[in-house]
């Protein structure tokens, strides 16, 4: 399984109490974030309360246009306090992820946020927490193919959901059957979010969401042929025959590289090279085929060497010969 960490970047650093990333008072907030001053929810403990299963907190805020503002602030047991000078802003949004491991590693299992304005005058940010969710895909699949099916779990506050958090499931796009998700036929990357049913759940904040990201692929077609060298006879006809596929099941057409001369040609409803040489054909014709889908990608490139005989030509010479 892999798990993702809702909302929180990779780059951690540790913070005392009191830690600061800002002191220039006139263009910034100083900011106090307690843990145990935001536990008061029915689904968790009391304020003043930290569930011992917590180990340590991050702290990150984000400008209202989704930048970070500084990189994750650490705080471990028993210090849950943690000061910031935040340049201020309208619409800061302040994330706070509890662990219960040390340095914000291990199972993210609570989760809160809240946005404020930053005016200079010191303040204390309350964030209630709820329980985190955190998404994962079967056998950490990220990327799929148009159309396929993808099986995803979740861990509400570390654990699996119970009958008293369900989770709903939504996608950007594509079709969720319980936690079973079809792929859309769209390319590109569609976000898979989780989010605790807060009509069972009444304690649990429904913006506090645990999502993955999934990117839908196109697959390449694929050209083969039996022998990638022929030998055609001048006066004569010899077909070779392509196999074309592609894995979506999208139409699939060749691409000939040179173009074929008027001795060659292709026809579609067979899938099969006529090749037909005369007198004035090279000894020797090279070229490259890739397929193409209905979408435009192409391929791996093959080879295919044609050459020419006049084994035809010599036994009407040699026959001709024998009236002389």
């Amino acid at each position: 399984m892999r798990m993702f960490f809702f909302l929180l970047l990779p780059l951690l650093f540790t913070a005392c109490s009191g830690a600061e990333n800002n002191k220039d008072s006139a263009s910034s907030t100083q900011v106090t974030i307690t843990l145990a001053d935001m536990m008061a929810t029915g689904a968790l403990q009391g304020a003043n309360n930290v569930p011992s299963n917590v180990q340590s907190m991050a702290v990150q805020a984000f400008s209202a246009a989704g930048t970070a503002l500084f990189p994750p602030v650490i705080a471990n047991r028993p210090n849950f306090t943690i000061t910031l000078n935040v340049p201020n802003a309208s619409n800061v949004r302040f994330i706070v992820l509890a662990f219960d491991g040390p340095n914000g590693q291990g199972k993210n299992i609570y989760a809160g946020q809240n946005i404020v304005n930053l005016q200079g005058a010191a303040l204390t940010v309350p964030i209630v927490m709820n329980l985190a969710i955190v998404v994962q895909s079967i056998d950490n699949i990220v990327v799929v193919p148009r159309n396929a099916s993808l099986t995803f779990s979740a861990l509400v506050g570390g654990v699996s959901p119970t009958s008293s958090s369900p989770i709903l499931w939504s996608a950007s796009a594509g079709v969720f059957s319980n936690n079973v998700w079809t792929a859309p036929d769209t390319l590109g990357n569609q976000r898979i979010t989780a989010q605790i049913d807060a009509t069972v759940n009444t304690d649990q904040n429904p913006n506090i969401v645990g999502t993955l990201d999934i990117n839908v692929i196109n697959r390449a077609p694929v050209v083969s042929m039996q022998s990638n060298s022929i030998t055609a006879a001048i006066g004569g006809t010899t077909s070779a025959t392509l196999s074309l596929s592609d894995p979506d099941a999208d139409g699939v057409s060749p691409q000939f590289t040179p173009n074929l001369p008027a001795w060659i040609t292709y026809s579609p409803a067979s899938k099969s090279l006529s090749i037909s040489p005369d007198l004035t054909s090279p000894s020797t014709f090279s070229m490259s085929i890739v397929a193409i889908d209905s979408l435009g990608l192409s391929g791996d490139a093959i080879s295919l060497t044609i050459s020419t005989t006049n084994s035809n030509w010599d036994q009407f010479n040699w026959d001709a010969g024998k009236w002389n």
